[in-house]
């Protein structure tokens, strides 16, 4: 077990450490290139498929996740790798608050386990004494605050089709622990670590027996670096490298003196389980919900059909904070009347982030557009109402797509409500002096 132990742990870290080079890699898109040249085809543009593997920038997300954990201490054969690494275990709720900022609490199971053969440990006031042979084994329930900065985010800005990020993670928390600790060479006791019916130095006892259950309560801080793999927009895979330190020198029994590790620290590998949920910001369902918000205006009030045809003229206005950068709009008035409809001709109105024949609506500011055509007059339209009744959708390539049907075939897409625009039709006599 102990040789299961050790090739599972290089695995693992020989596996994560390999991924830090896709930071660059994976966010660079690949091209290909087609070498055959025929003159006499025209060329045609390949649409790249993109994945939306984030929708906004404001989600919650669960996290499940299993551990490998070791000690970095007093008995402790080495200061950064061990040869005893303890299964582990927990779970965290986050809370992503921007691109770049998130907030999560942990709830971690880490046991702990780390023996000695021979090792000088000095104790204060007397410096080196005779090497011993000690082991130890503690069971550590943690509870913690943590923060993480998405540095992918932060200096490359946020692509919702990114396969990989990674976070920086930095947070306090506190420790209940219970331990023992053993003398190799007889198998005896030699100490408890938060244990009820072992409270003092009579009993063997050490720590402070302050926590839950008794068990010995330590503060700690933590700083670790995880790797975000995108599985799409809900699940996705996240191994984390994470280092604990706290604010006592009891954690393997041993109190190590003035020139070796005052403080006691241990290390693990995680890998964990992602679920986002409750996506927030700017979203087309979100679009939906404040499309009243928008206003329109229509010149002339009621139409007016002049030489045969009817010119009218939309202008609309889009408040702060309503067109997501990567939305775009579908938006075609219709007139309908007794017996039948005419469909005027579309636009796109588009978000920023989109590109494409249209107008361009910037988030933060709002904006507007303005929209005119003039349309063939029937005698049945006589009485008659123009509508608008707009299609807001995610281009999966940041492009517009002009057509009705491929937009609701390929995109994700929401149909907002039927807005009246102005009725109709007066019939005026022409006039062509009034040109």
């Amino acid at each position: 077990m102990k040789k299961f132990y050790e090739h599972l742990s290089k695995a693992l870290i020989v596996m994560l450490v390999t991924i830090i080079p896709l930071v660059s890699f994976s966010q660079m898109g690949t091209k290909k290139v087609d070498t055959t040249k025929t003159k006499e085809q025209p060329k045609k543009e390949v649409q790249k498929k993109v994945r939306n593997l984030a929708p906004t920038n404001t989600y919650w997300s669960v996290t499940a996740y299993g551990a490998l954990n070791q000690f970095n201490g007093d008995l402790s054969k080495n200061l950064l790798f061990n040869d005893r690494w303890m299964f582990g275990a927990g779970f965290y709720v986050t809370r992503q608050f921007t691109r770049v900022v998130g907030l999560r609490f942990n709830l971690d199971w880490a046991p702990l386990s780390s023996s000695v053969s021979g090792k000088y440990v000095p104790e204060p006031g007397l410096g080196l004494t005779n090497p011993i042979n000690q082991s130890f084994t503690s069971y550590v329930i943690g509870t913690n605050l943590e923060v993480t900065i998405n540095w992918i985010n932060w200096i490359l800005g946020l692509k919702p089709e990114r396969l990989f990020s990674s976070y920086i993670i930095a947070g306090i928390g506190m420790d209940q622990t219970q331990g023992r600790k053993l003398n190799n060479n007889t198998d005896t006791i030699l100490g408890y670590l938060g244990y009820p019916s072992h409270r003092g130095s009579l009993n063997m006892g050490i720590g402070n027996n302050s926590g839950i259950g008794h068990w010995n309560l330590e503060f700690k801080t933590i700083i670790g670096l995880g790797f975000d793999f995108n599985i799409n927009k809900h699940w996705s895979i996240d191994p984390e490298f994470t280092w604990r330190w706290r604010d006592g020198d009891d954690l393997d029994l041993t109190n190590g003196g003035a020139k070796a590790i005052k403080q006691d620290m241990y290390s693990g590998v995680d890998l964990g389980v992602t679920y986002k949920f409750a996506y927030g910001g700017c979203s087309i369902r979100s679009m939906q919900k404040d499309y009243p918000k928008v206003k329109f205006e229509t010149t002339p009030a009621v139409l007016v059909e002049k030489g045969d045809s009817v010119t009218v003229t939309v202008k609309g206005n889009f408040p702060e904070k309503y067109f997501c950068p990567r939305a775009a709009m579908y938006f075609q008035p219709e007139l309908k009347y007794a017996g039948g409809s005419y469909a005027l001709k579309p636009i796109t109105i588009m978000g920023e982030k989109v590109t494409g024949n249209g107008p361009q609506i910037k988030y933060k500011e709002g904006g507007s557009f303005i929209y005119t055509t003039t349309f063939p007059y029937k005698p049945e339209m006589a009485t008659s109402e123009l509508t608008v009744n707009p299609i807001v959708y995610e281009p999966k390539d940041y492009k517009a797509i002009p057509k009705k049907d491929d937009i609701k075939t390929n995109t994700k897409s929401l149909e907002l409500s039927m807005r009246d625009l102005a009725p109709g039709i007066i019939h005026a006599r022409y006039d062509p002096t009034d040109c």
